[in-house]
């Protein structure tokens, strides 16, 4: 799928956010200009900062509106999120 967005994003693997239980899961976080470290804390972790959006038991089609609306349109797919109190209560 070609967004034009090429200068804008950028994939990055990260490691086990502890998730798996609402897996798949996409992270998507505004660019906050620190420097690529592949032993970032939030690489490993949601960080709750503003402009951080977690996507979670992700399907084919969910993930190409997000690709569509979050990253070709920059609007959030809000009603694709997941919501914090959600996480933690399924992973007890």
């Amino acid at each position: 799928m070609q967004a034009g967005n090429s200068a804008r994003c950028e994939v990055y693997r990260a490691g086990c956010y502890g998730l798996c239980h609402l897996g798949p899961n996409a992270v998507i976080r505004e660019d906050r200009g620190l420097p690529k470290d592949p032993l970032a804390p939030e690489n490993f972790q949601l960080m709750g900062w503003d402009g951080e959006y977690h996507y979670s038991e992700l399907t084919e089609l969910k993930i190409l509106r997000i690709l569509a609306e979050h990253i070709g349109k920059d609007r959030v797919a809000k009603d694709l999120l997941c919501v914090p109190e959600e996480a933690l209560s399924a992973a007890k």
